[in-house]
Formats: structure tokens, sequence, C-alpha cells
């Protein structure tokens, strides 16, 4: 379901096997309080909510032109280059949305939802459609859509959750055109009263109180945590309030990364949901999107700068802090061999693998003994020859050694 580590994931022929999403039932027959009852049961119900109502721009296999299509009838032809359709990709994310919208007594589990992914994996659309069922399936809503900056969150977020809106026949009869605004879209009810509002804010214009819900986008780019302390903080006491991150990676000393060990450590307490994905090789296979070709990722890999290219396509931690070098990229030169023969290793990839090893088998060792624990991590270091067996740099020896200028 939702991936808590940094290792690639599983083939998607795999994934699809795990999860059966729920059937979707025929609500045309039903009132419209019978169809709210049935939109507002969690997971579930937000994918029912999805394939009534909502239409997405999919660019069909052949087509250079995006074409409206309702959610219920995604196109299952698959891109030959990928060998995976937007249904595929919608599957794939349905176990994902399932968890993090789990409803007990008709409350959320979880206050807030992070959707860390690649770049072009759908997180920003997959968050804005979550606030779009809350602002029309429940009650008195006030959704905040905050960023970085002004023209960021206007850009992305809202003008996703406008343009789904004017291109869903059903949501857009339900707002009516002129309630959807510059910079605020209005639910009203039979007398004209606003009951429900969509705002697009940043951290110049100012906190709301008592909203029920927010998205921020691209966090991982927040250098002063003041204002997403104050959004969150916000939806204090709020029942069902629910806050939405959409991001890539961050340095490890933000809030994002933050969250991830929250999560990793307190998953069955904690009232956070994290959903971690990278693609450790950069491959097309861990996409979900049908579109990200091995082709265009070559591409972007030769277009952008080592950092960025791995913040965005590969999205693991190292790169949050947008360094050249990874951590393991850094500790391989201090190690000149991983071969049990102890023989010098040309490269350091093998070295780079052996560590990540390394730290997942640590990560993955969870309730073993002490002495259990002891003898996996000896084996593993076992092999380990560092390069300090025949020179070191810290102090002067007659053998093997380069003595400091200090010394000399």
């Amino acid at each position: 379901v939702a991936l808590r580590s940094e290792m690639p994931l599983a083939p998607l022929a795999r994934v699809e096997t795990d999860f059966t999403p729920p059937p979707m039932i025929d609500t045309s027959g039903m009132s419209y309080k019978d169809k709210l009852k049935t939109w507002r049961n969690g997971g579930s119900g937000f994918l029912q909510w999805c394939n009534d109502n909502v239409c997405l721009a999919i660019y069909e296999e052949g087509s250079d032109i995006p074409r409206w299509i309702p959610m219920s009838n995604m196109p299952k032809e698959k891109n030959p280059l990928t060998d995976r359709s937007y249904q595929d990709c919608w599957d794939l994310q349905k176990p994902i949305l399932m968890e993090a919208l789990q409803m007990k007594n008709g409350r959320f589990k979880y206050r807030v939802i992070v959707l860390c992914w690649m770049r072009g994996d759908g997180k920003s659309l997959i968050a804005c459609l979550i606030q779009l069922w809350k602002f029309f399936c429940f009650p008195k809503q006030a959704i905040m859509l905050g960023a970085n900056s002004k023209d960021q969150v206007k850009f992305v977020h809202y003008d996703i959750m406008r343009e789904i809106i004017q291109n869903s026949p059903k949501l857009l009869a339900t707002v009516g055109e002129r309630n959807i605004q510059e910079k605020e879209i209005r639910l009203q009810n039979s007398k004209g009263v606003t009951i429900s509002i969509i705002r697009s804010i940043s951290s110049f214009s100012g906190i709301v109180s008592n909203i029920t819900g927010y998205t921020f986008s691209e966090i991982f780019d927040m250098k002063n945590p003041k204002f997403f302390v104050q959004l969150d903080g916000s939806t204090r006491n709020m029942p069902n309030a629910l806050g939405i991150i959409d991001s890539t990676v961050s340095a490890k000393t933000h809030i994002l990364y933050k969250l991830y060990q929250s999560w990793l450590e307190n998953k069955h307490k904690s009232m956070t949901f994290f959903s971690y994905r990278c693609s450790k090789e950069a491959s097309y296979k861990d996409f979900f999107n049908p579109q990200m070709t091995q082709a265009q990722l070559d591409d972007y890999r030769l277009k952008f700068p080592p950092a960025e290219f791995d913040r965005y396509f590969r999205n693991v931690w190292e790169s949050g802090i947008g360094k050249v070098f990874s951590e393991n990229m850094v500790e391989a030169t201090r190690i000149l061999s991983v071969h049990p023969s102890g023989a010098p290793q040309p490269n350091t990839v093998n070295i780079q693998r052996h560590l990540e090893l390394m730290r997942k088998t640590q990560e993955d060792m969870g309730d073993a003994s002490n002495e259990e624990r002891a003898r996996i991590r000896l084996g593993m270091q076992r092999v380990v020859a560092p390069v300090s067996r025949i020179c070191r740099l810290d102090e002067a020896t007659l053998f093997n050694s380069i003595a400091t200028s200090e010394a000399l």
C-alpha cells in the first residue's frame, strides 16, 4: 500500500494484484441525500464521488490534445512505451487513498496526509481532488490553498480545482459559474448564502482561523516553518479537518522529513499519514503516469543539474539538501572494498549499494533481539575494507600512512 522505504517500487504487475478496489455502485437513482451519505464514506466514498462527478483532462493514446473524460471512463489503452494506461494509473493510486482516507464513526483517522512522490505522478491532482470532495460533500467547509509564494499557489492548486469544476458538468451545476472567482470558489445554498469556500492564500496574506482543510504545495522549499505551523494550527478542534501536503523530498532537517520519521516510528498512533515513493534508478517502471517514458526521464537527466534531477525524479532523501554528492557517495570514498576477498574495487557503485543495503537492513530489523542485531551487523561489516588499512591522513606513522602537514 503506501510505501515506507527508499527502495525501488515493486514491478507494477505485482502491485496490481495486492489490492481489490471497492466496487462502484449506480447512484443515478438515489436521492441527493442518499448520494451524500454514500460519498462521505471515507476512501470508498471518495472513489465513488470521483466516479460519479469528476472529469479529468486526458491525453488519449495517439493524441496530443487533451480531452475531458469522466473518471468513470478512464482510458484503458496502454502506452506502448510504458505498458500502462490512465486506468492503471488510477487503480494504482486507489490503495494509497483507501488507507489515507480511513474513517471510523464518521471521523477521519488522519488529520494530515502527505504525498511525497516523484514529479509528474499526480500528487497535486490527488491533493486537489480530496479537498474538492470535502468541499462538495461535507458541510461548512473553509479550505485554504497554501504555498510558499502567492504565484505558486495560484497557478498550481487553485487552477487545477477551477479547471476541474469548469469541465465537470455536475460540479459546475452545483457551484455555478458566477461563484468561481479569481481567488475564491464559493458554494451557496438555495437562499444565496455562502456555506463553503475554497481560497488561495500565501505566507504573505495572513491566516484564517477555524479552517476545515488546507493544501500545501512543494513544502520542501519552505524556509520559515511559521506559515505552515499557523496554517496547520488553524485546523485545531475542527471535526474532520484535513490537511494535504504534496511535495518532493526535503533536507533531513526540514519539517517534511520529521513528519516522515514520525510516520515510520509511530505509524499505528500517528495522526499524519505519509505516502513516500521513490525511484532509485530513475526508471519509468516506478512511475504511475503512463506518459512517463524512459526516454523522457533520460532527457531530463541530461538537462537537469544532478541534484535537481535526483530531487524531482528519483525523490531520494539524500538529494533533499540539493547537494551533488549523496551520503553514500561520500561514505564510499572512505572504503576500499566490500568484496569478500578485500580486493580494491575500481568504482564505488557496489560500495554504495552495500551501504544502502546495510542501512535498509538496519531499518528492517524491527523487533530483533540485541544479539541478533549485533550478529547481522557484524556479518555485513566484516566485508567492508576501509581505506585506512593502507592510508591514513589523521596521524603520522612509519607504515602505510601519509603524514599530516602538522606532523611534518
